[in-house]
């Protein structure tokens, strides 16, 4: 019989997810020799035998792998025959100079491991820190590739009997599973008081810390990627005291229930948010709450309640011993990144948790939970987190140049282009805070050790004062500046076919324009070249006072006010008390030169300004977005057929502008007559449809397709509003979708931007 040997050189999510074993018992099945080996670049295979099973071999390799992994890449080759007559075997890591494998997300768990800890008659029942090859911590605990035990913070951890077994079985799913661990060998959990005090061990550990949850005090537990605070979400004394606590202002909590029946039991839950709460990644979702007033402790003023479900055996344990949903919260102070370390935690956290309930397997990256919602049936990722980053996106193209990008400052998270990949990073936060910023630095070096780049072009945006932008900056000159909004766009155009001939809506708070002003109301026609023309935007406006004018709505809707009606404006109607300016603040509107401002066609800001016109907002918000979310609430609880108010598009400067001033005319005289407030807000967001949809006509036939971004999509309603007015007027529309529309999303945008550039230069 005929004998060949073949070589197989695989990368993508090859490694930590159970592939080894799945190869070696296919190779033994088919009687197959050779070996199977994980390796910096990813993943090499040698078998040997018939031609017709190694055929199959490659053919169930395909098909029959395990959940979750992926071939990016496959490269297959005959190779010289081995005579020594072995077996076929896995065969010890090797490290090389080609960092082509990818780090891995953090894991939940999975449904076999949450049978064994509450299975009284399994080794590990009970046992927090529970996993296997298909679930647990990944990204979280590795510091370097190949992703092996002694390259996690696992290593620390030897081993018992019975570990060692499952880990060196290829039948076991535990085999090579990195975090593997038990109650014996394993790491353990520990009740400390608010000064560090070790009060209780192990089990005891678990049931003092359910105590302090019904006695309505707040714990901090150490998770999977960092610390959460929780509290009986049911108790809203509790819940009040933990946002004044935190310093949270009224941004909505997240809420974690023990199953999916529980949240079908209190919210509407489509197929799509089902999926998602009980896959491998159990993100945060956004659903609709049955009863608003029940859950506004948790989400004050919001129809929507962010939902998870326990996704480690740590927290599975604690909501079924406590049995009622719990708030689960980032451990931190409001704008600084999530505590990781138990020590800080005491440090930062003692003012804010009674009790912490920490462990002793360190946590050596932060990772929040990942945050998405449904629209139109398709999910929408707000926040890439835990399960979702890293993440790889497939390129165009492979070229030599290595870029890493930096996205903006709000809600930063970096990207790296590596031949015909992307790898896109986890949140991060506001990089403007000091210690955000040394995590957006240590990210990103660390990258570099993991992937052995030694020379990148780093990926900013524009803005010069933007903290990425001069870091980039002070560390090399291979710098690439990529205009925001053009950033957005080209993060559709990663994500849904490269360039082509849009119209591109691109509706955010703020981005600085090409002409020295604060863009954020654009539209873009783009082509099949790459090349982005602004074709329009909204009326610029005066933004008065910096960031004090972006979180004081009524700032906005001052300038509005005095742009449509006159500088009489606060008298030509009954304004409430709470809404007027000051003296000082009208003598610096009513002036004729020298005040404060910055022109802008910002739709944040006129969505701020609407929420403030309609009295939803009367003093600073507490969080970015915080006016919008109120609005959509309130439209979404008018089901009047309305009209829309109008805008008119107007040209000035070769420019098509949509001009804001007859919809503000309109609304006020509206709110003059005692129209509902909901009703109101629901007709605004029916103007912007149609302000898009008269944009669309205006600029045909240039465009094929329509594409939105940009963090004012994250509006639900308003998306599926326009997209249910594209599909009656069969336009092809786009959205983001598994990159986030705000500015988590600018990097995947970026590296697209500067791969579709090196790759015309080759071409020239």
């Amino acid at each position: 019989m005929n004998v060949t040997r073949r070589r197989l050189s695989l990368t993508g999510l090859v490694q930590g997810l159970g592939v080894r074993p799945f190869v070696y018992n296919l190779a033994r099945d088919l009687g197959l020799s050779g070996f199977v080996q994980n390796t910096s670049g990813g993943l090499l295979v040698e078998v040997q035998g018939p031609e017709m099973r190694l055929d199959e071999f490659a053919l169930r390799l395909r098909s029959e792998k395990p959940p979750l992994v992926e071939f990016r890449k496959w490269e297959e080759q005959n190779c010289a025959v081995d005579l020594s007559g072995e077996n076929f075997s896995i065969r010890e890591s090797s490290e090389d100079n080609q960092r082509s494998s990818w780090v891995l997300p953090d894991l939940a768990m999975c449904p076999e491991c949450r049978s064994e800890i509450f299975n009284s008659q399994e080794r590990r029942y009970r046992y927090p820190f529970t996993n296997c090859t298909y679930c647990g911590p990944r990204y979280s605990i590795i510091a370097g590739l190949p992703y092996d035990r002694p390259r996690t913070s696992m290593a620390r951890f030897a081993m018992c009997e019975s570990c060692r077994s499952e880990y060196e079985d290829p039948t076991n799913r535990r085999f090579h599973a990195q975090p593997i661990a038990c109650a014996d060998c394993g790491p353990q959990v520990e009740l400390w008081n608010s000064q560090g005090e070790v009060l209780f061990c192990r089990e005891q550990a678990l049931a003092q810390a359910v105590a302090v949850l019904r006695r309505g005090e707040i714990l901090a537990v150490k998770g999977l990627g960092g610390f959460h605070l929780l509290v009986d979400a049911e108790n809203g004394e509790a819940v009040a005291r933990l946002r004044q606590r935190k310093r949270r202002g009224d941004k909505p909590f997240a809420v974690m229930f023990n199953s999916l029946e529980a949240v079908q039991a209190v919210a509407s839950v489509s197929e799509t948010a089902s999926s998602w709460l009980t896959s491998s990644v159990q993100p945060i979702v956004l659903v609709r709450c049955h009863d608003q007033v029940k859950w506004a402790d948790s989400a004050p003023g919001q129809n929507y309640l962010g939902v998870v479900l326990p996704y480690t055996p740590l927290h599975a344990l604690l909501l079924s011993d406590f049995g009622r949903p719990v708030v689960c919260t980032s451990g931190n102070l409001s704008e600084e990144p999530i505590c990781i370390d138990e020590h800080e935690a005491l440090a930062k956290l003692s003012g804010i948790a009674d009790a912490l309930l920490v462990h002793n397997r360190p946590i050596l990256r932060a990772v929040e939970d990942s945050v998405l919602q449904v629209v139109g049936g398709r999910p929408m990722v707000l926040r890439r987190g835990r399960g979702l980053a890293p993440s790889v996106w497939p390129s165009a193209d492979e070229t030599a140049t290595v870029s890493f990008a930096l996205g903006g400052d709000l809600k930063h998270a970096m990207g790296i282009a590596r031949g015909q990949e992307f790898i896109l990073g986890t949140h991060v936060g506001d990089v403007a805070e000091a210690e955000a910023y040394a995590q957006m630095v240590s990210e990103v070096k660390s990258w570099r050790e993991f992937f052995a780049v030694k020379d990148p072009t780093y990926l900013v945006d524009c803005h010069p004062q933007y903290h990425t932008h001069q870091w980039a900056w002070s560390q090399s000159q291979k710098v690439a500046e990529l205009q925001h909004h053009r950033a957005h766009v080209w993060s559709l155009w990663a994500e849904h076919g490269g360039p082509q001939e849009d119209f591109a809506v691109v509706w955010d708070g703020s981005g600085l324009g090409e002409d020295g002003s604060i863009w954020g109301g654009e539209f873009l026609v783009g082509g099949s070249d790459g090349n982005l023309l602004r074709w329009g935007s909204l009326r610029p406006f005066q933004l008065f006072g910096g960031d004090r004018g972006v979180r004081d709505c009524r700032r906005s809707a001052w300038s509005l006010l005095t742009d449509t009606l006159g500088e009489s404006w606060s008298s030509a109607f009954g304004w409430p008390q709470e809404f007027l300016p000051s003296a000082g603040e009208l003598a610096l509107f009513q002036c004729k030169s020298g005040r404060p401002s910055w022109p802008t066609t910002s739709m944040g800001r006129i969505f701020d300004a609407v929420a403030a016109i309609l009295g939803l907002v009367a003093k600073p918000v507490s969080f970015e977005g915080q006016a919008a979310m109120l609005l959509q609430a309130q439209a979404e609880l008018s089901d009047q057929v309305s009209a829309p108010f109008t805008w008119e598009w107007i040209q000035h400067d070769g420019l098509w502008q949509a001009d804001w001033r007859p919809m503000i005319r309109a609304l006020v005289e509206e709110l003059g007559r005692g129209a509902r407030v909901p009703e109101l807000a629901r007709r605004f967001h029916l103007s912007l449809v149609q302000m898009i949809m008269v944009g669309w006509q205006l600029q045909r036939p240039r465009s094929r397709r329509m594409i939105v971004a940009g963090g004012c999509f994250q509006n639900k309603l308003l998306l599926e509003l326009l997209i249910e007015r594209c599909q009656q007027e069969q336009i092809e529309v786009a959205w983001p979708q598994l990159n986030p529309p705000n500015d988590g999303g600018l990097a995947l945008g970026q590296l697209a931007w500067w791969k579709f550039q090196q790759r015309k230069k080759t071409c020239v």
